[in-house]
């Protein structure tokens, strides 16, 4: 079989596998995807008996030979099937399309567990014409489920990470960008990190090639999803939420270096400083067509506060678009506690004084009360210095009171116990947040 026939097959796999992360195997948007793959399939089972496809390492393999650049530009799909246990896949002659949908929703949906006859196979349909498994036995890990957890969740942040800078890196060059695949990588944020990039913190000790800006930008992307679940929105709006947020900043990577100076700007550095919305805007006007209106919307708006007293200023009164309100509140306060070459972040408590205290201003005053009801004053991840001396990992939020969330209390051997804060009336208080790079970074291996 051609490279040129084995290159599409797997970009329809792909491209299956997106739509169905993204819509579900019932939207008709898959379905008809779905329907294009299958007939392909067909047409190609017509001549072979079946086609096997592997993955050997981080390789995608077809029969016995092993196709190194489809394999870069499959990284995220490669991940996903390894994660499922499934390095081997083998479709046979006779397939049926019930069959291929739901094959692809199996690989689709998030921990499912295996099915079938999984004494052989990780998977097997009924027709017994998809079958999958592992190329060899697998390795028992030894590590305790929530480390296995923290390492899924790690490599989930650093891959996304990834995706993140090279999708960026071609969008600044004015290349076309594959709308599809961004979507699909805002899914798997969505449902892999939820609201839990903080707890990520080692990721910004290492700067070997000057991530700040991008970490920036998919915390904002994170926060900004966690934010539009909490206010109802639908998956799909969800995602494409996240898209804009992503995109937000894009003009502020033309600038990076005033971004980043030390020094005071002069009038002419600010003024190119406060022109990035505009830029990028603008830059986000080339994809309209593929990413649709909302982040060329948001680029523009998210400093423009909810008075309208920021930037760029406008010639008429224009109520800035929610979304773009509620990027500002992720941006803003993803701004604060972060820590950069040219300044310390702040903690959480302080964050939420200064936000506090632009209420009404700045930022919409529901949207922020409702973003600190689910973040809370301490955020998930977050290390604590008690009263009693002791130290604290923040687990999770009572949505009864911010300030009092639940803790695990840790040594530098493990955890002692867990507190609910509000339960227990705040006894022992929270002292204050500790810098992970400093005080803190002997507890930075239990967040």
């Amino acid at each position: 079989m051609n490279f040129q026939i084995v290159e599409q097959i797997w970009k329809d796999i792909i491209a299956c596998l997106q739509m169905a992360r993204i819509y579900g195997t019932s939207h008709p948007k898959a379905a008809s995807v779905f329907k294009n793959t299958f007939v392909s399939f067909s047409q190609v089972l017509a001549k072979e008996n079946e086609l096997v496809i592997g993955i050997v390492g981080q390789e995608f393999a077809w029969g016995q030979e092993i196709f190194f650049e489809l394999s870069k530009r499959s990284v995220r799909i490669i991940r996903l099937l390894k994660d499922k246990g499934l390095e081997k896949i083998v479709l046979s002659r006779g397939l049926t399309l019930e069959e291929f949908t739901g094959f692809i929703g199996y690989l689709a949906e998030k921990d499912q567990p295996d099915i079938g006859n999984a004494a052989d196979h990780g998977f097997q349909t009924p027709g017994a014409h998809i079958r999958a498994g592992k190329l060899s036995l697998a390795v028992k890990s030894t590590a305790s489920p929530e480390v296995a957890e923290a390492v899924r969740y790690l490599k989930a942040y650093e891959s996304s990470l990834d995706s993140v800078a090279s999708s960026l890196g071609d969008l600044l060059e004015g290349k076309a960008v594959d709308a599809l695949d961004f979507r699909f990588v805002m899914t798997d944020i969505m449902e892999s990190l939820g609201g839990r990039h903080r707890e990520f913190l080692k990721l910004e000790e290492v700067k070997r090639r000057d991530l700040a800006t991008f970490i920036h930008l998919l915390n904002v992307s994170i926060l900004a999803m966690n934010f539009a679940g909490h206010e109802g929105y639908a998956k799909e709006d969800v995602l494409e939420i996240g898209l804009a947020a992503l995109f937000h900043d894009v003009g502020k990577l033309y600038i990076t270096g005033l971004v980043r100076k030390k020094e005071r700007l002069s009038d002419e550095e600010f003024s190119r400083v406060q022109s990035h919305p505009v830029l990028g805007a603008q830059i986000m006007l080339r994809y309209v067509d593929s990413l649709g209106i909302l982040p060329v919307v948001v680029a523009f708006e998210h400093h423009l506060r909810f008075n309208l007293k920021g930037y760029p200023k406008l010639t008429f009164k224009k109520e800035p678009h929610p979304v773009s309100l509620m990027v500002a509140v992720c941006d803003v306060y993803d701004a604060l506690l972060a820590r950069r070459s040219y300044k310390k972040g702040y903690s959480p408590s302080d964050a939420y004084q200064i936000m506090k205290k632009e209420r009404g201003e700045m930022f919409e005053p529901g949207l922020l009360d409702r973003f600190f009801s689910f973040t809370g004053v301490w955020p998930q991840g977050t290390i604590l210095a008690l009263s009693d001396g002791r130290k604290a990992i923040v687990r999770r939020q009572n949505p009864d009171d911010i300030f009092l969330p639940v803790v695990e209390v840790v040594d530098t051997s493990g955890l002692v116990e867990t507190i609910d804060l509000h339960k227990d009336k705040g006894i022992p208080e929270i002292v204050k947040a500790l810098d992970p790079y400093e005080e803190g970074r002997p507890y930075l291996g239990f967040v």
